[in-house]
């Protein structure tokens, strides 16, 4: 065990950086979770160099262990875009039963003038051919005047987002999830 000695504590930071990564990519942690144990990870590297306190040995094994994270980070390995989008947010007619659900729940908790933007906002992206999102997202209230309302809005905006940022706006299958949300939210507005 010679061979490694001075090596060990990063190995370790290294294989938990590593851990860490597979987990997110499993999601079986949060981003947060992620972060966290990256830096804890990087600092216990640091925490080991400042104790040995080499100099410019330093410098060279955080070095080496930033440089193989960033390697493995930025590589094919690391592919956020990895999540089929069906498996991540549910097939269309998923989302637009979500969207009748959470629709069904805030309905009587909306006032009337939201209620109309809502439909307006619905009845234009079932028609829409593009799905611009700061156009469409106009069309919104603000706010509701309740926590349920608020909810529906952020979660239809979530799914656009996704779909959007997955596919691109004039995608088909991007169109389909906007056409899942408007009829998910013309069925209660």
């Amino acid at each position: 065990m010679n061979f490694l000695k001075g090596y060990k504590t990063y190995i370790i930071a290294a294989g938990t950086i590593l851990t860490a990564m597979g987990a997110y990519l499993s999601d079986s942690i949060t981003l947060v979770d992620f972060i966290f144990a990256v830096l804890g990870a990087l600092g216990l590297g640091t925490l080991r160099a400042g104790v040995k306190n080499e100099g410019q040995n330093v410098i060279k094994r955080f070095g080496i262990l930033a440089l193989c994270t960033s390697l493995f980070a930025f590589t094919g390995c690391a592919n956020l875009n990895w999540r089929n989008i069906r498996e991540t947010l549910g097939t269309p007619q998923a989302v637009q039963a979500d969207l009748m659900i959470l629709g069904g729940l805030a309905r009587s908790h909306v006032p009337d003038n939201a209620k109309a933007k809502i439909h307006a906002f619905a009845v234009y992206l079932n028609q829409a051919a593009d799905l611009n999102l700061d156009a469409i997202f106009n069309l919104l209230p603000a706010t509701t005047g309740s926590q349920n309302g608020d909810a529906l809005i952020s979660a239809a905006k979530g799914y656009l987002t996704s779909v959007v940022q997955r596919y691109g706006a004039r995608n088909p299958t991007a169109i389909a999830y906007g056409h899942a949300v408007a009829n998910g939210l013309l069925a209660n507005f």
